[in-house]
């Protein structure tokens, strides 16, 4: 799954590839796309940036679909701070 931003006159054009779906990681949801994030797009809008933070997804259905790997990105745990 990707997703590519293009500019146009007055607009953004957001493309969603969602050929590779993946289970989210509490299993409710199907992730179509996502920026993981907000993300800087490099395209500016009156001096400034413009950033974008975009999450396409299905709601399952009861009928499970084929579990795959969630992106590694959004399975990061926190590391444990160290006491002292």
């Amino acid at each position: 799954m990707s997703v590519e931003v293009k500019a146009g006159k007055n607009a953004l054009a957001i493309e969603v590839h969602f050929d590779n779906p993946a289970i989210s990681a509490s299993g409710k949801t199907l992730v179509l796309g996502t920026t993981h994030g907000s993300t800087p797009t490099g395209i500016m809008y009156k001096g400034r940036e413009i950033v974008l933070n975009l999450n396409a997804f299905v709601y399952r259905s009861k009928k499970k679909e084929k579990r795959q790997k969630p992106s590694p990105k959004t399975t990061k745990k926190p590391k444990p701070h160290a006491a002292g």
